[in-house]
C-alpha cells in the first residue's frame, strides 16, 4: 500500500486493487483509520477519530 503523504503523523495511502471504487484515501494515525472519497470528500467510514479530526 503506497503513502502518498505523511502530514503531522497522519499518513495519506491508496491501494492498488480498489480500481473498482471511486477515487479514495486512506488515512491513518495511531491504530485510526479513515476512509475519504476524494470528489466530494465525504468520509466513508471512521475508526478511532473525533469529530474535530
Amino acid at each position: 500500500m503506497p503513502t502518498l503523504l505523511i502530514w503531522r503523523g497522519y499518513k495519506f495511502r491508496f491501494y492498488a486493487s480498489d480500481m473498482e471504487e471511486p477515487p479514495h484515501v486512506h488515512i491513518a494515525k495511531d491504530g485510526r483509520s479513515a476512509k475519504v472519497w476524494l470528489r466530494n470528500l465525504d468520509v466513508e467510514y471512521q475508526h478511532g477519530y473525533n469529530e474535530r479530526e
